[in-house]
């Protein structure tokens, strides 16, 4: 009885031993850490950095933990298109699943970075091995460009689910350009007012809509047509903010019709109104098409009354938009008579050109290269007087005596960075042409530098074939044939959709390089 009293002692001090040290560990033992992670996805024609001022991106991901998605969803955040699923085991091990296969291209990507990221913080101290819980998120794909406010709401639903937010950025190439952790809205605010104090001048989509800003002021019959243009500000948020001023009668959103759209601009400016109609992206406009070719271009000649509209839209390459959000539109309509088209490639121009477009009797296509809408070397002062910017006016954006480069919107920008190397380089001195208007042309301008250097390229970013490079071309030889001292050389995109790849679109589109080669070959003709 002895013995089974001591086997029975010594079973049970074991089995106390045991619990008192399972009870020591459990208490020792961090708490499972609360974690929600924001995936942002940024193009590269957009500010990388909150700290710049920029206040747009677009949000490829957004990650929550799946128990802590609020419910119903806040306004301004997405709704769920395609899951995407992170779970983090207790050793810290990363795993990413997608329901949608091919929808996350970056998810190799995203379990090694997020695994680094969480290594290099255990290694700081911030978590203790084995304090990882198992948490799954989902992420909420979106398919349309989402604003600083309705990230401030994103962050702001964060917070209320108590979990601690991490944001990690992301350019086109998958690398990270930094991580912030967000403690307060304010202190994003606060970041990117400082920064807007410290930046002089206005970039070229600022200057474009302090002019639609200035024309909406100045006459009461100026209003604003398009999708998303009111309370959402628009797709670049160009008209952010104009709704609280001017009101829901004259920041008028529409269905996604660009038909209807141009009808209703046509419509308004009939009964005397200045209609400015908006494309989210200019490639969009083939969707007017038949009321633009058909009823705004031909109305003043039919006896309708004139169509006193703009119709505007960001247009172009450059900006790994791919084949739907790239396109230049101005040899579709340069065979219209009846239209006027103008493409700036400075802030003076857009703002003095919008404004001319706003008062121009006659429909007016408004291009905007969304590359250089916040190009930091496009900044400037403007003047605090009215101005305008004459419409089928060119400009000499350089002076030379050697050459001539004439172009019109970015490829202004590619002519000029040529022709500093070239001058640098060979002694070169190329005169660069910004067009700035499409139709009419300022054939007097053209002809006059080409008398001038008797040498002439010409540069467009549209395909070659049917670009409008054929008709400058054609002016030339026509009416300055004798002034040449050699041929007319074309400089444009080649003939295929608008890749996405970025190494293929630089292939695309011309290139510094290419025009330095153009011009040398030209120079020793």
């Amino acid at each position: 009885m002895r013995m089974i009293n001591f086997y029975l002692r010594t079973i049970c001090e074991f089995f106390m031993l045991v619990f008192v040290c399972c009870f020591i560990v459990n208490c020792s033992t961090e708490k499972p850490i609360e974690q929600t992670i924001i995936i942002v996805k940024v193009p590269p024609f957009y500010d990388k950095n909150l700290t710049q001022g920029e206040n747009y991106w677009h949000f490829h991901h957004f990650l929550f933990p799946q128990e802590e998605i609020p419910k119903p969803i806040p306004e301004g955040l997405p709704n769920d298109n395609g899951l995407l699923y992170v779970s983090v085991d207790e050793n810290g091990n990363i795993k990413i699943n997608s329901q949608n296969e091919g929808d996350i291209s970056e998810t190799k990507f995203l379990t090694e970075r997020l695994a680094e990221i969480f290594k290099e913080r255990e290694k700081n101290g911030v978590y203790e091995t084995g304090s990882w819980k198992i948490v799954k998120a989902v992420g909420i794909k979106t398919a349309h460009s989402i604003c600083y406010g309705d990230f401030v709401k994103v962050v702001d639903a964060v917070k209320q689910s108590g979990a601690e937010p991490i944001v990690l950025l992301f350019d086109d190439d998958a690398r990270p350009k930094f991580k912030e952790k967000l403690s307060t809205n304010t202190q994003i605010k606060e970041k990117m007012a400082t920064a807007k104090q410290e930046t002089k001048g206005l970039t070229l989509i600022e200057a474009i809509r302090q002019g639609i800003h200035e024309e909406m002021r100045r006459d009461e019959t100026v209003f604003v047509i398009g999708e998303d243009v009111g309370v959402y500000g628009g797709a670049f948020k160009l008209t952010e903010g104009f709704i609280d001023e001017f009101g829901a009668e004259r920041m008028i959103d529409t269905p996604i019709s660009e038909a209807a759209i141009v009808g209703a601009a046509c419509g308004a400016a009939l009964m005397g109104m200045k209609p400015v109609a908006e494309f989210q992206f200019i490639d969009f406009i083939s969707c007017g098409f038949d009321m633009l070719t058909n009823y705004a271009a031909k109305s003043r000649y039919r006896g309708c009354g004139s169509i006193q509209a703009v119709f505007r839209g960001p247009c172009g390459s450059g900006v790994r938009g791919g084949p739907f959000h790239s396109l230049n539109a101005e040899s579709f309509f340069l065979n219209t008579a009846g239209l006027k088209m103008v493409e700036p490639s400075t802030a003076y121009d857009a703002k003095g050109l919008i404004k001319a477009a706003i008062r121009d009797p006659d429909p007016v296509l408004f291009f905007e290269h969304k590359k250089l809408y916040r190009l930091p070397r496009l900044r400037e002062e403007l003047p605090i007087d009215d101005y305008i910017v004459e419409i089928g006016k060119a400009r000499v954006a350089r002076e030379g005596k050697d050459l001539s480069i004439i172009t019109f919107g970015a490829q202004v920008l590619t002519a000029l960075d040529a022709s500093d190397i070239l001058e640098k380089e060979d002694g070169l001195q190329v005169e660069v042409i910004d067009l700035r208007s499409l139709a009419p042309l300022d054939k007097a301008a053209i002809l006059a530098t080409v008398k001038k250097t008797n040498r002439a390229i010409v540069l467009h970013e549209s395909s070659l074939t049917g670009g409008i490079g054929g008709e400058l071309s054609a002016i030339i030889a026509e009416e300055a044939f004798e002034w040449l001292d050699a041929p007319v050389i074309r400089i444009a995109s080649i003939d295929a959709p608008v890749p996405f790849a970025p190494t293929m679109e630089d292939y695309f589109l011309p290139q510094v390089n290419e025009i330095v080669e153009a011009v040398r070959r030209l120079a020793a003709y």
